[in-house]
């Protein structure tokens, strides 16, 4: 299962953890995770401030914290990584869950 965990300030979405793997196919073919990766590629690709971010990437877990309000663009693509995960979510709900985080 992939989960995607996402929460927002009071104007814009300021947190997204996604971690896992679907299991749908054996690692390197499998379009559910390919389908997240690459959504997660194209976001981080377009974070070009990058001191506005706390970035942890790793196999199989990506974390971006805002730290500092980014420019209008870079907060369009953390909320089109939010609208693709709902997306794989909605065509493999057995695969992957988005869910907001619960935070103090």
């Amino acid at each position: 299962m992939i989960y995607c965990g996402w929460d927002a300030s009071k104007f814009f979405v300021d947190l997204i953890v996604i971690q896992g793997h679907s299991d749908e196919g054996e690692e390197g073919h499998d379009l559910v995770c390919a389908s997240v990766s690459s959504s997660v590629y194209n976001c981080l690709n377009k974070l070009v401030t990058r001191e506005c971010y706390k970035i942890i990437t790793r196999r199989g877990v990506c974390k971006i914290k805002v730290v500092k309000k980014p420019s209008a663009a870079e907060l369009d693509a953390l909320c089109h990584l939010l609208a693709a995960m709902m997306q794989i979510e909605h065509q493999y709900p057995k695969q992957v869950r988005v869910y907001k985080i619960k935070r103090d």
